[in-house]
């Protein structure tokens, strides 16, 4: 099966690779392949406490993403601490 993609065609089982590639975000699958997954943006803004507490808000909401998907596939993550015990 061949896709339109870009203004050229590309078999299917090569359209993981192409996106993986477009967007530098592979995720290893078990059956080989690769996925992205992507989530709502986080629009940051300053808070009233100002940078310290801008920075600590919102590097707590991206630290909240990556651990949501370092625990989906823990097998795929080299972790220093176990971060999936504490949820």
């Amino acid at each position: 099966m061949e896709v339109s993609l870009a203004s050229s065609f590309i078999r299917r089982k090569k359209r993981r690779a192409y996106a993986a590639t477009l967007t530098r975000v592979p995720v290893a699958l078990p059956a080989g392949g690769y996925r992205a997954e992507a989530y709502p943006p986080i629009r940051p803004q300053w808070l009233p406490g100002g940078r310290d507490e801008t920075v600590r808000h919102y590097t707590k909401q991206v630290a909240a993403v990556v651990r949501e998907t370092i625990c989906k596939h823990p097998d795929q993550w080299y972790q220093f601490v176990d971060l999936c015990s504490r949820h």
